[in-house]
């Protein structure tokens, strides 16, 4: 608990929260009330985020359209969220599955493709806006990012590119494979990407990356009964130290430094027993 204090939260991907979308496919009266009461088809977005946290495992935040609005901003090809306490740069923008979204929460997506950044967008394309008199305005933003052809309820996946080196790519029946080859090729250098698919049963295999007073704190938590061994890349050169909370012990990682597209990536070996964890800290 007191290492991961503090700090701010590092990830690549910000995923939109569809709050637009839940709430125009939502009444009162059907259903169970405590079970949601209307299920929305298209709003996949907590399925798209177990994905990327348990079974790609990419970590990221969930972006509500007002702190998108608000608190971001586009910087090149990245999303800044400009939070003086947990200030993030989001190098890819998923938007989840969607029959409506703010207007203004679109515009800003279609500049961060514009100038270079990858979108990624599940299971269906929005055509609807938040605003009244706005839906053309979303289906011509929509198309110009995803191509013509996407704008329909029974498109197939695509992948649509800028001069600028944007992407966007929609994954019509988003799995884990599809979701990892996306942002596989979106961004191969990413903050921590496992090399290889791990296979656990029992509980999860997952990670969260901090920087607190300037280190580089990386968790790796191992919950299931499974025990681990697999290659992990860190992005840039780090000269790094295991710290093991079950003993207290401090010992030096083992790790190579190699040259990736788009930048140099730190490889180390994560080696975790059954129900074990290790922080690996940035000398």
């Amino acid at each position: 608990q007191c290492m991961l204090q503090g700090g701010r939260h590092v990830a690549d991907v910000g995923v939109l929260y569809p709050i637009a979308t839940l709430q125009a496919g939502s009444w009162f009266g059907p259903g169970k009330p405590y079970d949601g009461c209307v299920q929305i088809p298209e709003a996949d977005y907590m399925n798209v985020g177990e994905m990327l946290a348990l079974q790609v495992r990419r970590d990221f935040t969930f972006v509500h359209p007002e702190v998108l609005d608000e608190k971001c901003t586009v910087s090149g090809a990245e999303i800044r969220l400009g939070n003086e306490v947990n200030s993030e740069q989001y190098k890819v923008f998923i938007l989840p599955g969607s029959r409506a979204i703010h207007l203004s929460t679109l515009k800003k997506v279609r500049k961060f493709y514009d100038n270079g950044g990858k979108v990624i967008a599940t299971t269906r394309l929005p055509d609807a806006s938040a605003e009244f008199g706005k839906d053309a305005d979303v289906r011509e933003i929509v198309a110009a990012m995803f191509g013509t052809n996407a704008v329909s309820e029974s498109a197939s996946s695509c992948v649509k590119s800028n001069a600028k080196g944007g992407k966007a790519y929609f994954i019509a029946s988003p799995g884990p494979a599809a979701i990892k080859a996306a942002l596989d090729d979106a961004l191969p250098v990413g903050d921590v990407v496992f090399e290889s698919d791990v296979a656990i049963q029992g509980g999860n295999l997952s990670y969260i990356h901090k920087v607190v007073d300037g280190r580089d704190i990386y968790f790796f938590g191992n919950s299931s009964a499974t025990p681990v061994d697999v290659a992990v890349r860190l992005r840039g050169k780090h000269k790094l130290q295991a710290w093991n909370p079950h003993t207290g012990g401090i010992t030096d990682c083992e790790s190579t430094v190699t040259s990736e597209q788009g930048g140099a990536a730190t490889r180390i070996r994560l080696k975790l027993d059954q129900v074990q964890s290790i922080f690996i800290v940035g000398e």
